[in-house]
């Protein structure tokens, strides 16, 4: 309640805790734009599923699972991806 009480004193929250303007420029200032996918390895605790594919490239659902995460952080507006 103290960290509440702190945020709507401050302008980032209102009395009935929605965020205001004040709050929605604070996430906007530190929003993510970049984002690092770890794809490294087989994922050997996956086997028998992925003995000949590295685990990111495992379909699920007909999807690809790295293009699935890229695709999600496109939605984000997030494009500049780093994969290792």
């Amino acid at each position: 309640n103290r960290l509440i009480n702190k945020l709507i004193m401050e302008g980032f929250l209102t009395s009935d805790l929605s965020i205001s303007s004040a709050g929605k420029r604070l996430f906007e200032e530190h929003r993510v734009n970049n984002a690092i996918i770890l794809a490294a390895g087989y994922g050997m605790r996956m086997t028998p599923i992925n003995n000949d594919v590295p685990k990111a490239l495992l379909q699920v659902k007909g999807e690809v699972l790295i293009e699935r995460i890229i695709q999600q952080l496109h939605d984000k507006q997030i494009y500049d991806i780093n994969i290792v």
